[in-house]
């Protein structure tokens, strides 16, 4: 009763559902600031300010700040390492899952 995922492709499942159910996404354009305002938020970037009537915020290790006073949160980071190997033995649909 054990798994693995593969992060990268969870993340971009995520982003294509979002974009495929109407989200503007910017990725490139890091968000300054954000405020909830009548029915939905604003949020200020270095390129201007967005009105929205729902925000997701994804800011990974930022999550706690950004959310301070909204959500109490402890994020902690979880460092991933990954090597090259040519060993099938170490492929992901063959190696046990600890």
């Amino acid at each position: 009763s054990a798994g693995i995922l593969a992060v990268e492709r969870c993340v971009q499942a995520h982003i294509d559902d979002a974009i495929a159910h109407g989200a503007d996404l910017r990725a490139n354009e890091p968000a300054i600031a954000w405020e909830a305002v009548g029915d939905g938020v604003e949020v200020t970037t270095a390129k201007g300010m967005y009105h929205a009537g729902r925000l997701v915020v994804t800011a990974g290790a930022w999550t706690t700040d950004w959310l301070a006073g909204v959500a109490p949160l402890t994020v902690m980071r979880q460092v991933q390492w990954w090597f090259p190997t040519a060993n099938a033995n170490w492929d992901p649909t063959r190696f046990p899952v600890f």
